[in-house]
């Protein structure tokens, strides 16, 4: 809903020759048109037709608890936005996804504002974070050098990701326990 415009002005046509794929057929070519759907820059998110279909005025529709494709389901949240707990949804294991993928074994998952970068060096360093996000790479060397259980993507600079745009430390989905799986063309963590 809040994409109507990248979509309107880029898409001719969409096609769905199956149930895992879409094509999408642009006005003109369009290197860039997949960056919609990155969730770097926010994603246009896949709505589910059976929800919104049935949904008279989608300006009004207040969408909370959020209605998602994940594994996990809204479960407490502070309203001053501080933090979201979310919990492990009690039908995931007759999803498509939970059928062929099995079930996660985190049953809830925190995020919580940390405050400023320092602070979230700190937390992190303090074993009060498991993912630590936008972070000056000052603030990665300290946590690499002074914390034996740190991890990240790469065993040196820069560590993760490496635009300097995006400082961040993010899961590596190539080793266990967090290994990334294709299927059907569907990238799963």
């Amino acid at each position: 809903m809040g994409w109507s415009a990248p979509f309107s002005i880029n898409v001719a046509s969409m096609e769905q020759p199956d149930r895992n794929t879409v094509i999408f057929k642009l006005k003109e070519p369009n290197s860039r048109f997949h960056a919609l759907f990155t969730v770097r820059w926010n994603a246009a998110w896949i709505m589910p037709k059976h929800v919104f279909e049935k949904v008279e005025d989608p300006l009004a529709f207040n969408n909370n608890p959020p209605i998602s494709l994940s594994a996990y389901v809204l479960h407490n949240y502070d309203k001053a936005g501080n933090w979201a707990i979310w919990k492990l949804r009690d039908d995931w294991q007759r999803t498509s996804i939970g059928m062929d993928w099995g079930q996660p074994e985190v049953k809830y998952v925190v995020y919580a504002a940390s405050g400023n970068p320092e602070a979230r060096v700190i937390a992190q360093r303090n074993h009060n974070l498991d993912v630590i996000n936008d972070i000056a790479p000052e603030g990665m060397f300290s946590i690499m050098k002074d914390n034996p259980s740190a991890a990240a993507w790469l065993p040196g600079f820069p560590y993760a990701h490496p635009d300097p745009t995006l400082p961040a430390v993010i899961f590596n989905h190539k080793k266990p326990p967090l290994i990334t799986r294709m299927s059907a063309g569907r990238w799963l963590c």
